[in-house]
């Protein structure tokens, strides 16, 4: 076999975010789930259901995907992917067990009459329609985008560049922000600003309460983990190898909320890893991946208090030099 061309995995990625039963999107509502009789919300749960199996044409007349089924090491991760998620499986022999199981989530996630309620019908709509991260699709996908980066990008080249320049531009940021706030010490010059956007835009204003709060944040940017950012620190001959570890670390991370290192061992069985990772080099970065994700996770729940606790002060101390 031929690693096909990028022409084909750019194809192949179009196909892959259309497929599914998105048209169907506008016949779905909460109302239907609470109806006494649930006959048409089921009837409609079947159509979707149908409509994600034809998708899956996609492997017989696609070259990427066609390429793919016909390696051993995918069919093998492939196969643990069904049953673990709302993806469904095209074979699985029970329609109807599957259309209950949806159905119920539809209508407990129906009558709750809150955000936090409509967040998850939509996020359960999402994942039968094939449009959620943690779908089969979504997955699909970032193993796809991530295959054509490997073969075809110049991504961990730019990666490294970006991140030797990172603070220098954080900083350079900071600089310009700060120079924008001292002009409002000057009253002929916001005044001058306010007339050059009297008929422009009259709700234009030179310093908002957003300007606080982004400048707040490229604060706590100058020192946040990069690593989650940056997850490459040299280039050598397996950086594109280890680039491509981060990607498949990443999509399974959203589907099962685990790194699943064996799997991206299996996946780098596929032709043309040029430098395949031992499975023991892919379960340390991914535990080193671990210890900087939770970081982030701490930076997030920091500066979130600390902005949105000043939302409406556009008084805020901002930290000079």
């Amino acid at each position: 076999m031929t690693v096909p061309s990028e022409d084909a995995f750019k194809l192949a990625m179009e196909r892959i975010e259309t497929s599914g039963a998105n048209y169907l999107r506008p016949a779905f509502n909460r109302e239907m789930f609470l109806h006494e009789n649930p006959k048409t919300a089921k009837q409609l749960i079947e159509l979707a259901l149908h409509a994600r199996r034809k998708s899956f044409a996609l492997f017989n007349d696609d070259e990427v995907l066609s390429w793919l089924i016909e390696q051993e090491p995918f069919r093998r991760v492939e196969q643990k992917f069904w049953g673990t998620t709302d993806a469904g499986d095209p074979d699985e022999r029970s329609d109807e067990r599957r259309v209950e199981r949806h159905y119920e989530n539809f209508h407990n996630a129906a009558q709750l009459d809150t955000a936090r309620g409509r967040r998850r019908f939509d996020d359960r709509l999402d994942m039968l329609l094939g449009g959620h991260v943690r779908s089969y699709s979504g997955w699909l996908l970032r193993l796809v985008s991530a295959i054509r980066e490997y073969h075809y990008g110049n991504s961990a080249t730019r990666m490294i560049a970006n991140r030797r320049q990172y603070l220098s531009k954080i900083r350079s940021a900071i600089v310009g922000m700060k120079a924008v706030l001292d002009l409002t010490s000057d009253p002929s010059i916001t005044n001058r600003f306010s007339t050059l956007t009297a008929y422009a835009d009259e709700g234009l204003q030179l310093i908002d309460a957003d300007f606080y709060k982004r400048l707040q944040v490229l604060q706590a940017m100058e020192s946040t983990d990069i690593e989650t950012m940056y997850p490459l620190e040299r280039l050598d001959k397996t950086a594109k190898e280890r680039l491509f570890v981060f990607r498949m670390m990443r999509a399974n991370h959203l589907v099962w909320h685990k790194y699943r290192p064996s799997d991206i061992y299996v996946l780098m069985e596929l032709e043309g890893f040029e430098y395949p990772q031992s499975e023991r080099n892919i379960q340390r970065l991914c535990a080193e991946f671990d210890v900087h994700w939770r970081r982030l996770n701490e930076e997030i729940t920091a500066v979130s208090v600390a902005t949105f606790n000043s939302v409406n002060d556009k008084t805020t101390t901002v930290t000079t030099e």
